[in-house]
């Protein structure tokens, strides 16, 4: 026989599953004491943090979007149009299983407020909190790169406005060098976008950084950061994810390690939101380029010893 499941009724006829959602729904329904929120318009909420999302529908949108000039009240609203309507990894829209994630708390509030603000029609459901970011796959970033770029031409395919992209900082007289890279429009909410549209910009400081060291040593690395609702408060999280160290000796090496580099990155912070519990990906905030100069020691070299050990 199959087993039976126990069910907690109410005493208004509703029945739940679950002991603790029976005590929420007394707490939250029947209990004359349970303190709620009230906005100026007359709607009543039992948690404030509910409220305060409510209040934002009441303000002038300000979250815009760069590429059609919509704009929404939220962040989450901004990020899904941006997914949905403007994704340019990959063939057309995601799929509804890759698209942003949204509680499901939250998704009445969240469409209504993306339709105010934009009249678009929503023809897909936001996912639950269990589901992935969109993110593409990351072996489609660096397709249209199959030559290896020449050292040769990198002075000619820097812009006159790097300066202003980039964010240098060296140190031991330009033996080390970490270059962080400006991020803009809507790469700030999709790594492998930002990947795809900085790729030319990297190799370029790689190979730049080659041509007036010889070789060096690598690795990029990526910082975001995530959120998540927990009742009234929200929680913040800043990781950084970063790719293997590589050592790159001529332009031919870059290609196959930037393409690792990406894969390493991907799965870092795929692993990472798995094994986390409802974070969203709120922004990426930068992304940096570690160098240093290459110079082993050769087995035949010597090297004194320090007078100050010599005399001890």
């Amino acid at each position: 026989m199959p087993a039976v499941h126990a069910t907690y009724p109410c005493h208004c006829g509703k029945q739940y599953k679950q002991a603790v959602s029976l005590a929420r729904h007394k707490r939250l329904e029947h209990d004359k004491n349970h303190e709620t929120y009230q906005c100026h318009c007359g709607k009543l909420f039992s948690r404030k943090d509910r409220l305060k999302r409510h209040e934002k529908l009441h303000k002038t949108p300000e979250h815009k979007c760069t590429e059609c000039e919509s704009v929404f009240h939220r962040s989450e609203s901004l990020r899904n149009h941006v997914i949905s309507r403007h994704n340019q990894i990959g063939a057309g829209p995601l799929a509804s299983e890759t698209a942003l994630p949204a509680s499901s708390e939250d998704q009445s509030t969240e469409m209504s407020s993306a339709d105010q603000s934009t009249n678009l029609p929503m023809t897909d459901n936001p996912p639950s909190s269990t589901e992935t970011i969109p993110l593409s796959e990351p072996n489609t970033l660096s397709q249209s790169s199959g030559s290896s770029p020449r050292i040769a031409d990198i002075g000619e395919q820097e812009s006159t406005n790097e300066q202003d992209e980039c964010e240098f900082e060296e140190g031991l007289n330009g033996a080390l060098k970490t270059v962080t890279i400006k991020i803009s429009g809507l790469s700030k909410f999709d790594p492998l976008r930002l990947f795809k549209e900085q790729e030319s910009k990297i190799k370029s400081v790689l190979l730049k950084q080659m041509k007036k060291k010889g070789a060096i040593k690598w690795y990029g690395a990526i910082n975001v950061q995530f959120k998540k609702e927990k009742k009234e408060e929200t929680e913040i999280a800043r990781p950084h994810f970063r790719g293997r160290c590589y050592t790159m000796m001529k332009p031919i090496d870059l290609n196959e390690a930037w393409q690792e580099t990406v894969k390493k990155i991907y799965d870092s912070f795929i692993k990472y939101q798995r094994e986390g519990s409802a974070w969203q990906l709120d922004f990426v905030i930068s992304f940096k380029i570690h160098m240093a100069v290459y110079k082993p020691i050769r087995g035949s070299s010597y090297i004194p010893t320090p007078l100050t050990l010599k005399d001890n």
